[in-house]
């Protein structure tokens, strides 16, 4: 490629980039302020869940309750557990606070609200992980001590899944609502 290609190549996208469509993008604000309480109650809701049963936990382990079915370090495991998901969630609840659609710009909306949505979901596929690894280690020593507590529990965490892939669903829409247009 030689200069004048390259000038006029350059030229070709500055003509490009300095278009400017009629169309400006407009919030539907009540929508989206709507939309934005809902997700910031339910982070708040699950900060305040997960720091309780934190405690809960902390102290069962420090009390040495039940040591044979629910050992002390599986105890602790899933308290440090609740306590990192707690802290994510005040920060995702702090972020969502920051988001004014009436006053960010269209563009800033949307990187704050995909910034959001990334957070949620790597948050989400952590505490997936840690917990998948907790279960494990619960389910085996559980199995060790009797096979109907294991087919108990294992039924309650999938009624606990299918409860929770509804919330999912209505935080996927409150997402959705969060960046509605007019």
């Amino acid at each position: 490629m030689n200069l004048d290609e390259l000038k006029k190549n350059m030229s070709l996208l500055d003509d490009v980039l300095e278009q400017k469509t009629s169309d400006t993008l407009t919030f539907d604000r009540p929508k989206c302020n709507a939309a934005q309480a809902r997700i910031s109650a339910h982070y708040r809701r699950t900060a305040a869940i997960c720091g309780i049963l934190s405690v809960v936990f902390f102290a069962a382990g420090m009390g040495g309750v039940n040591e044979v079915i629910f050992p002390n370090s599986l105890k602790f495991y899933l308290s440090a557990i609740l306590v990192a998901a707690g802290m994510w969630y005040a920060f995702l609840y702090h972020k969502v606070g920051k988001i004014n659609v009436a006053t960010d710009t269209p563009m800033c909306t949307m990187r704050k609200v995909a910034w959001l949505r990334f957070g949620t979901l790597a948050g989400e596929f952590i505490l997936s992980i840690n917990f998948a690894i907790f279960f494990t280690l619960l389910f085996s020593n559980l199995w060790e001590l009797s096979h109907y507590k294991v087919w108990l529990m294992a039924g309650a965490l999938v009624v606990a899944v299918i409860y929770d892939s509804t919330k999912l669903l209505k935080l996927i829409r409150d997402f959705r609502d969060l960046t509605a247009a007019d």
